[in-house]
């Protein structure tokens, strides 16, 4: 797994959910679940829909790269969609490209990420 930079506190929309997208695209052996890593980066009720669920974290090594990021504004925050690329899979994660979409919201200043989806 890669280690993922974290962006600072001031980020953009897109910035920070670039990280969160990469962090997500992550795992491995002795690597933390991706939501615990980037806690700083998402809303608090996000946060906790996690801490209700049991996510194990897999054994085998994947890494993943963003590749495309684009954003745009809706009512409530910024919608971003991340294009990811695996550079390190395992023959049990089946995906090579995979796009991700995530709602954006402001929280005193600071740029959450407050839904993910994969999309393909």
């Amino acid at each position: 797994p890669r280690l993922i930079d974290a962006p600072g506190l001031d980020a953009d929309a897109t910035t920070v959910a670039t990280y969160v997208a990469e962090t997500w695209g992550n795992t491995g052996p002795g690597v933390a679940p991706w939501h615990e890593t980037a806690d700083d980066y998402l809303t608090a009720s996000f946060s906790g829909y996690f801490a209700r669920r049991d996510l194990a974290v897999d054994d085998l090594p994947a890494s993943a790269t963003a590749v495309r990021a684009t954003s745009r504004p809706t009512p409530t925050g910024e919608r971003v969609t991340v294009t990811l690329e695996q550079i390190h899979a395992s023959a049990l994660i089946p995906w090579r490209l995979v796009t991700v979409e995530m709602l954006v919201v402001d929280v005193d200043g600071r740029a959450l990420v407050a839904s993910f989806e994969v999309l393909a």
